[in-house]
């Protein structure tokens, strides 16, 4: 009777141990769950034997081994999900065999290698989930054929090179994860191609936008989202080693709701473009080398919910507004100057850069006191260091005689030549030059 089943889904049961080989007898199946259990060991190869399988999910169990060769010869697998387990090896080099696959998950192994070339032949991908493995090369540019790719997840791998121009044929691409890798290079400049970005709010609620089981960094803590709606868009590349500017067609990606680009090497201002992004929930642009102002633009995220923009390089005063008054000061931390709330009054801020019409209060010290400050603050420990050594090599005598053919007018430790120029020298008592006004006279 068993052996015409069709669908099984044991999810969430009490099983435990390992798969028993009779259900390679089972040669109807379609459908198996066996997800979130208790399961350890390896897939017994009668498996092979369920050649009618479409549905194959063994997510969140303890099986170890290589990654089962049985499984590939399965060509009727459209969802295929190892996830959560502790495979180890490398990625079956014949994947392309499951030219059927559209949901690929083998997040959270120990998968080592590279990403093998034969995934080009599994054209109908709409979701590839590889995150938290120990992969290593370059990132493929062959990932830019897949027509249909709606999710990226290649967080936590040590995968290198840059992002190529490739990513902008991906124009269903949805969710892009690759943070925490050692990616460097610039970020591409026609994001606008990337219209899964971009989709109009019409499109949200459509009943086919449902994928399962994205594991995402939100707000700086971990989450699983067990669905994924097609108005979940999130592009996340941080920690990793991007350098460049920001490009402004970042803005085009108008329907983004989560922009993580965190602990890179990125450089230059951040673009006005941003505000075009009605739909931006967060926002971490820290831990790179930004400059310049924070644009007033910003401000007008209603819906922003997270900032983080510390650690970076800029400067002038925070703009003000409803929702950016609502963060934390350690969302603007760190940065080179600063001022406004919630950080320290512009007022007494001891930096001046940006506009200095926004930043100075003609009642400061800021006013009045300019940029020579710093130079003759440097002037006087040089030469009181300088008077120091003179001081040991040419003895009492010879320095007083020395001050004395200056011949200048001293006042509060600073000195004014005959010809008008500024010197720094250094206060001596009377005593010091009794000696040397007897001589001279």
């Amino acid at each position: 009777m068993l052996q015409n089943l069709e669908y099984l889904d044991l999810q969430s049961n009490r099983l435990e141990n390992e798969i028993p080989s009779e259900f390679g007898m089972l040669t109807e199946l379609i459908h198996l769950n066996l997800g979130s259990k208790k399961l350890r060991g390896s897939i017994p190869e009668e498996i092979r034997n369920l050649k009618r399988l479409e549905y194959l999910k063994l997510s969140s169990n303890s099986f170890s081994g290589s990654l089962p060769q049985a499984v590939v010869r399965m060509t009727h697998l459209t969802f295929l999900g190892l996830d959560d387990n502790n495979f180890t090896g490398g990625i079956w080099e014949d994947i392309g065999k499951l030219t059927d696959l559209t949901h690929l998950g083998l997040g959270s192994n120990k998968l080592s290698g590279s990403i093998p070339q034969g995934i080009v032949n599994c054209t109908e991908l709409y979701l590839l989930d590889l995150r938290r493995n120990e992969l290593t090369g370059e990132l493929p540019d062959f990932l830019g054929i897949f027509q249909k790719m709606r999710i990226i997840s290649l967080a936590y791998n040590n995968l290198e090179g840059r992002i190529g121009e490739w990513i902008t044929n991906l124009t269903q691409l949805q969710v892009l994860d690759l943070s925490n890798n050692q990616l460097s290079g610039i970020i591409p400049s026609n994001l606008e191609t990337l219209s899964g970005f971009a989709i109009p709010g019409d499109r949200f609620l459509s009943a086919n936008t449902l994928y399962e089981d994205l594991t995402i960094v939100m707000k700086g803590h971990e989450y699983t989202l067990e669905y994924v709606f097609q108005a979940n868009t999130i592009l996340d590349s941080s920690n990793n080693n991007l350098s460049g500017k920001l490009p402004e067609s970042i803005g085009l990606l108008s329907s983004l709701r989560l922009l993580n680009l965190s602990k890179n090497q990125l450089e230059g201002s951040i673009p006005t473009s941003l505000v075009k992004i009605s739909t931006l929930e967060q926002l971490d642009l820290s831990e790179n080398k930004l400059s310049g102002q924070i644009p007033e633009e910003l401000s007008n995220l209603s819906i922003l919910a997270y900032l983080n923009i510390s650690s970076n390089r800029l400067c002038g005063t925070v703009p003000s507004g409803p929702q950016l008054e609502t963060f934390h000061r350690s969302s603007f931390e760190s940065n080179r100057c600063l001022c406004g709330h919630p950080l320290q009054s512009c007022e007494i801020n001891w930096c001046l850069c940006g506009d200095p019409k926004k930043n100075a209060n003609p009642n400061s010290i800021l006013s009045v006191v300019d940029e020579h400050v710093s130079l003759i603050a440097l002037g006087l420990g040089f030469s009181i260091g300088f008077g120091g050594v003179l001081y040991l090599i040419m003895g009492w005598d010879t320095i007083g005689r020395l001050l004395v053919r200056f011949k200048s007018r001293c006042f509060n430790g600073v000195a004014e030549s005959e010809n008008g120029s500024w010197s720094l020298i250094k206060i001596v008592t009377r005593s010091l030059f009794q000696s040397s006004d007897s001589t001279s006279t």
